[in-house]
């Protein structure tokens, strides 16, 4: 009897699953009604914030986590693609959703598309949970045995950070300068000159990661965790003054995440209270003030009475972070009319990248152009010129590549990779790997509003390798006399 049950499909997966039918099914017959799309879009809005709460709560009921890479990913992509589609549930959009920029054709088939490949990576995700298992209790703390003293995690972590403090400092810095002269958007120049000569750039990133890769190894060296600290914080704090509101925020969850895991749980309330903090009060500010020179918005005064002006922080910044469904939109407007489906062909190139550019003077994968360029190449010629862009998004990639049909399939084996990886890694109770899910988070969660070929290579070197590392000084630690 017992192994019957544990054979059982779990509740929540089987009610997935039915919502998975009845939503291909209307995404299906969407095409075959007859009724004027105008009538759709609330409806159809409407089903997506149902499903949105119930990915939400359905995750919390069967993984038992609001604190893991899935989940955190999962809130991303709601964020960006879904934020606007809920707002006109409420009747919150100023003009109808992405301000009536496209037909109402195109925003109901957006909304259906989104919801679709939602729903199929989610229910990816719920299939890479064992059953009977969850993470609500996967940490490192005392009692469950984990390793709290591993020097190899410190050594890599410690050589990492002296290998890139001074590289970040000079990026940093020249970053500063850049935005102190000409505001936030002349960063975009700075990225088109750094290009020419990657390497302080690509060497500063691994600071964030050597920081996590410490703190994950500090429960017993104060020290340590306080260096650790100070230098992820420092970098997001330096990133938000420049208005880069995800390198900025990135970091900080991911340094709460290894705390959280590797040191000390935070209660709900106060992560909570953090990311309203962000959402509500930061980034609604630094959306007004960061096309402003450093000097111009460096009164406190001048910052509070900015904050006070806006009309509904919330909603102003769900709009904003909700405005990525553009990128949705115009590829179901273009693609194939405009230019055929990849057929994996932006997915191959995105593994691509992990080839070091040594035998070319610009690396097949950049020269190819990536989807985000070419989207704001067509709608935006005047910006793309200026190095400006729209962003992108996974869901308009898996429909480029595959349509319809596959997109959904795509997701699928998303969610399932992403949720099996994060909950194997944290099962495990293995600092190394806590610290390595951290990593890969300061980079992943833009992956929401991006494509595959900006996240491959961070993955692997900035995630993947410095585990590699650890676990080459452990084997050798047991093998040395």
């Amino acid at each position: 009897m017992a192994s019957a049950s544990r054979r059982a499909m779990p509740p929540v997966l089987l009610v997935h699953l039915l919502f998975a039918v009845l939503v291909s099914s209307l995404s299906a017959f969407y095409f075959r009604w007859n009724a004027d799309p105008s009538e759709l879009v609330i409806p159809c809005a409407a089903l997506t914030l149902s499903m949105s709460a119930w990915w939400v709560w359905s995750w919390r009921k069967r993984a038992g986590s609001s604190f893991d890479p899935y989940f955190l990913f999962l809130l991303a992509a709601v964020a960006f693609n879904c934020g606007q589609i809920v707002l006109e549930v409420f009747g919150l959009n100023r003009g109808g959703i992405l301000r009536s920029m496209f037909s109402d054709e195109t925003i109901c088939e957006s909304i259906l598309l989104i919801t679709l490949c939602l729903h199929f990576l989610h229910l990816g995700a719920l299939l890479a949970i064992p059953s009977g298992d969850a993470l609500a209790d996967a940490g490192t703390t005392p009692e469950n045995g984990v390793l709290l003293d591993d020097p190899a995690l410190k050594k890599v972590g410690m050589a990492l950070w002296a290998f890139s403090i001074i590289p970040a400092f000079f990026v940093l810095k020249r970053s500063l300068a850049v935005v102190g002269s000409g505001g936030y958007f002349s960063l975009y120049q700075q990225q088109l000159d750094v290009r020419l000569n990657p390497a302080p750039m690509l060497l500063s990133l691994f600071l964030v990661p050597a920081s996590l890769f410490l703190l994950a190894a500090s429960k017993n060296a104060p020290r340590i965790r306080l260096l650790a600290v100070v230098s992820v914080v420092g970098i997001s704090f330096v990133n938000l003054v420049m208005g880069q509101r995800g390198a900025g925020a990135m970091p900080l969850i991911a340094l709460a995440f290894v705390q959280h895991h590797c040191i000390r749980r935070f209660k709900t309330p106060y992560l909570l209270a953090g990311g309203a903090l962000l959402a509500l009060v930061v980034f609604p500010l630094l959306a007004v003030v960061r096309n402003q020179k450093l000097a111009d918005r460096s009164d406190p005064a001048m910052l509070m009475q900015t904050l006070t002006s806006i009309e509904n922080p919330a909603v102003a910044q769900i709009s904003e972070m909700g405005a990525s469904m553009v990128t949705v939109s115009y590829t179901l407007e273009l693609v194939p009319r405009m230019r055929a489906f990849e057929r994996g062909t932006s997915y191959a190139f995105a593994l691509f990248t992990l080839v070091p550019n040594l035998f070319w003077d610009i690396h097949p994968t950049k020269a190819r152009r990536s989807l985000e360029e070419w989207l704001v190449l067509m709608v935006d010629p005047w910006s793309a010129k200026r190095g400006g862009g729209l962003g992108f998004s996974f869901i308009a990639e898996a429909y480029f590549n595959f349509g319809w049909l596959g997109a959904p399939l795509a997701m699928l084996a998303l969610g399932y990779l992403l949720s099996f990886m994060s909950g194997r890694s944290l099962r495990s109770r293995d600092p190394a790997k806590i610290a390595a899910l951290g990593a890969f988070l300061s980079f992943f969660l833009m992956y929401a509003r991006g494509e595959s070929s900006g996240f491959v290579r961070p993955l692997i070197w900035y995630a993947a390798i410095p585990y590699v590392m650890v676990r080459w000084l452990r084997r050798r630690s047991k093998e040395t006399p």
